[in-house]
């Protein structure tokens, strides 16, 4: 489903793109534990389409969230932890 949302934004359906997304974290959030990595793919997609809609405030806390999350479960170091930290 994420690919299908990246191809709606590719697209510049972001509303779409974004319905998708928000499904996908929910579902993934109801079956999977808090730090699952489809999880955190799923919300740095989010991320990136709330940017693109210019929902700059919403993008940063979801990926200061996934940052907290990727430190506390690979460290403060990680490329993952870093990547999504400082976007």
């Amino acid at each position: 489903m994420l690919n299908l949302a990246a191809t709606y934004r590719d697209l510049g359906k972001l509303d779409v793109a974004a319905k998708i997304e928000e499904r996908v974290v929910q579902i993934s959030k109801d079956v999977l534990d808090e730090g699952h990595s489809t999880i955190i793919r799923a919300e740095a997609s989010l991320a990136l389409t709330y940017k693109q809609q210019g929902r700059i405030a919403e993008a940063v806390a979801l990926h200061m969230k996934i940052g907290n999350t990727c430190q506390q479960m690979l460290g403060p170091s990680h490329p993952a932890t870093l990547a999504n930290r400082w976007r």
